[in-house]
């Protein structure tokens, strides 16, 4: 994401949409809304270091749908325990030539401590990331973390330093890879180094092409171990052609979720606590 610099300056953020619209691409006020709430993540963390990490995710769900017209979200209401099984939303953004569907496992990083325990989280199901990468696989969506962090280390986004980017995403495969399988200590200056700030994936202009294979094809990017350069966008995992059932009862219903809709997909998103769904279409 070259050329980006992401901060709590409104003007500046409303600068960049106003360009990112005039290119039209993605939803152009997607990028100041997680600029924003990026921004409001880190002071809330840096005044309060102890706020849960369940806490920061119910609230930016809930703010990413009552600040942009065009996010639903819906939170199940099934026992809490689904939730440490899998995933803590399903993020899924729908586009005219298609879907792309993220699995989205949400993690905070502690300051001056060792984060590995975190992120090799294990119970009675297995190992966390474990469960989420296969979990992920039979959507399909694609497997990711979302990271919560008050601190003001650097990211993988070359575009600067992101001093108030309180939210990051990078691909499981990166942090089992890199993290996980080394057993070895983890600072959050290490997570961070190999994620993107939140925002990234509405402003950053390579991943604003305004299609459902534009998307997907610079989340591998960003996020594949090896990238599949050879491979083709089609059969990446993540992207459809199509809007699944699920996702097009919302689209079909004035983009709200349907009384019967949990009762109806239920199986489907049995190992995630939430569904959050980006009308991207022009």
């Amino acid at each position: 994401s070259a050329n980006l610099r992401f901060n709590s300056d409104v003007p500046s953020a409303r600068r960049l949409t106003s360009t990112l619209a005039a290119q039209g691409g993605f939803v152009a006020d997607l990028c100041e809304i997680l600029n924003d709430l990026s921004a409001e993540i880190f002071a809330w963390m840096s005044a309060q270091p102890a706020v849960k990490e369940e806490s920061i995710t119910d609230w930016l769900l809930y703010e990413l749908s009552k600040r942009s017209t065009q996010v639903a979200y819906k939170a199940f209401t099934r026992h809490e325990e689904a939730k440490y099984t899998g995933a803590d939303w399903d993020w899924v953004f729908v586009f005219n030539d298609g879907t792309v569907w993220l699995r989205v496992q949400a993690k905070k990083l502690f300051d001056g401590e060792d984060n590995y325990p975190g992120l090799a989280r294990s119970n009675r199901y297995g190992q966390q990331i474990s469960t989420l990468i296969t979990s992920a696989a039979t959507v399909p969506a694609y497997p990711i973390y979302a990271f919560y962090s008050g601190s003001s280390a650097i990211s993988a986004c070359r575009g600067g330093v992101q001093a108030s980017a309180g939210a990051y995403l990078c691909g499981a495969k990166v942090v089992d890879a890199n993290f996980v399988s080394t057993r070895t200590r983890v600072d959050p200056a290490n997570v961070i180094g190999r994620s993107y700030p939140l925002p990234c994936i509405a402003c950053c202009p390579k991943a604003t092409g305004g299609s459902a294979k534009d998307l997907i094809g610079q989340i591998y990017y960003y996020f594949e171990i090896d990238s599949p350069l050879n491979s083709r966008v089609d059969e990446y995992q993540g992207y459809s052609k199509d809007i699944p059932a699920a996702i097009r009862a919302v689209v079909d219903n004035e983009f709200k979720f349907p009384d019967w809709w949990e009762r109806e997909f239920a199986r489907q998103f049995a190992d995630v606590g939430a569904v959050v769904i980006v009308d991207v279409r022009g």
